[in-house]
């Protein structure tokens, strides 16, 4: 016991305390109804935006050995795009994106020049039962797409919609599994640099550009 674990009580809602081991691993909720001043990151209280959730990742809140970020199910998140930069879970932890509450959570491009989501430099995270949805203007962006992912390490991604985008998703210089997921209708291609995907399991592929499938 230490002072850090006095914080962590305090930070992370859940957090319980075994010796050398930690159960209940922090959990941190979105919700378009919270409030990113006044909220605390928990179910009771939620955060409110993406913007807000960059913001507390890149304050190093999630540095811990297994985090959940959560986007409330059935609502829109479409601020800012969604980044994870250097992000490494402490003693072989996981990081996950997912939904909570009823349905899917979609988070949006916010503009046609900015990915859903991306992750650089990260390692050992999970994106799970969301969706996402990319704004594509007049230009086609080819560079933009719903899940941009770049030098990372023990990624998978299950049950995920990808609408849209110059790509579904691009897993660059990453060994990458995707399981259960949608890629539809992307500009350009579906899955870029197909030789970083490790795994591919039960993957849809609908409408498309010149290139619906593969790069």
């Amino acid at each position: 016991y230490s002072y850090a674990t006095e914080q962590a009580y305090f930070l992370f809602p859940g957090y319980t305390y075994r010796g050398t081991k930690r159960e209940n691993m922090p959990s941190f909720y979105f919700d378009n109804n919270g409030n990113d001043t006044t909220g605390n990151g928990s179910q009771a209280a939620p955060w409110k935006t993406v913007a807000k959730c960059n913001a507390v990742r890149a304050a190093g809140t999630f540095n811990a050995e297994s985090v959940t970020i959560a986007f409330k199910g059935g609502q829109l998140f479409t601020d800012a795009e969604l980044i994870f930069i250097a992000q490494t879970p402490s003693a072989g932890g996981r990081l996950v994106v997912t939904s909570w509450g009823s349905g899917q959570a979609t988070i949006k491009s916010s503009s046609n020049a900015r990915h859903c989501v991306s992750f650089t430099n990260c390692q050992n995270f999970l994106l799970k039962n969301i969706k996402l949805e990319h704004l594509v203007g007049s230009g086609n962006d080819t560079d933009h797409g719903c899940l941009y992912i770049q030098n990372c390490s023990g990624v998978a991604i299950e049950d995920v919609d990808c609408l849209g985008g110059g790509f579904g998703v691009s897993p660059v210089s990453t060994s990458t599994t995707i399981k259960r997921t949608a890629i539809r209708y992307p500009w350009n291609v579906g899955i870029g640099c197909q030789s970083h995907v490790q795994t591919l399991v039960d993957v849809d592929f609908c409408g498309g550009g010149y290139n619906s499938s593969f790069s």
